[in-house]
């Protein structure tokens, strides 16, 4: 079985042709709470369609039970723990194409992956548990289908269990989806194969803004600052690098904007408990583990 949310690939092979990515995983039991978090640019939505799962973030958790809705934004440290039998569907969404459609494009479809993990709707008052276990249910007979009915069907049910979260926020609370498009450009430049710090001059020149205007509006749409957002998409990136062993530890560290070697282990110590050895050999051990042994 799927023991963890373990770290995954840092763009997951999503595309504006292939926005979404859905998993079912299925646990036989409780298991130890994974130290090691995972990053990356994609986002999440979870839902559980038995038992419990415990959401972590760096500096909050909590238990989703059946019918529940959790979101994670784009390299946000999170892991996840099942606390019993437990079985989830895992939608992972290219963020640039969320809603990407009139009339899609005015609804707020970000909103409940901006506000503070302690304040993200669990629930929802226009959907019952059984109806969100229902559209989980859909997305499990769906899994391991292909083509583009299969997509299409998919995408729509995704956008019909956000769309009474994405619209339910209260005043005040969906500000960050404006600042998210003001700050948008800044992301095109963690993302474009840039291995070199961005700094924040930079990000705030592509986003035609101030500095002082800019670093505002990336606070309010992500909760932090552009640098730690920044540290976050280059260990993403250096992760992916460690885990498919694409070059040494010392080019991995200088294609990814850390001094040297010592710089990457306290990196990685920090964000992911474990060093780039570790978290490589446990990547090993998760990818050669088939799913339901």
């Amino acid at each position: 079985m799927n023991r963890f949310l373990e770290p995954t690939p840092y763009d997951f092979g999503l595309s504006l042709g292939r926005p979404l990515q859905v998993n079912v995983h299925s646990y036989s039991g409780p298991a130890p709470y994974n130290q090691h978090p995972d990053l990356h640019y994609a986002i999440h939505v979870g839902l559980v369609l038995s038992g419990r799962m415990r959401i972590v973030y760096q500096e909050h958790f909590f238990e989703a039970l059946p019918g529940e809705v959790w979101f994670t934004a784009c390299w946000e440290a999170h892991a996840g723990e099942p606390l019993e039998r437990t079985e989830i569907v895992l939608c992972t969404v290219l963020l640039d194409a969320l809603g990407a459609a009139v009339p899609f494009a005015s609804i707020p479809w970000t909103a409940p992956f901006l506000l503070p993990p302690h304040l993200r709707p669990r629930s929802a008052l226009a959907l019952s548990a059984g109806d969100i276990r229902q559209i989980g249910e859909e997305f499990r007979n769906r899994e391991g289908e292909l083509g583009a009915r299969t997509s299409a069907a998919n995408w729509l049910a995704l956008h019909r269990l956000l769309l009474p979260f994405a619209t339910g926020t209260t005043d005040g609370e969906g500000e960050g989806g404006d600042a998210l498009e003001r700050v948008k450009p800044a992301l095109d430049l963690l993302r474009g194969g840039w291995r070199e710090p961005v700094r924040i001059d930079e990000a705030a020149v592509a986003c035609g803004l101030g500095k002082r205007r800019f670093c505002d509006l990336f606070r309010r749409a992500f909760g932090v600052s552009f640098g730690q957002f920044a540290l976050r998409a280059r260990l993403a990136g250096a992760g992916e690098d460690v885990r498919r062993r694409r070059q040494s530890l010392r080019a991995i560290a200088k294609n990814w904007g850390f001094y040297d070697i010592s710089h990457l282990h306290r990196a990685f110590h920090r964000h992911y408990g474990c060093s780039p050895a570790e978290f490589r050999a446990r990547a090993a051990v998760h990818e050669s583990t088939p799913d339901g042994q």
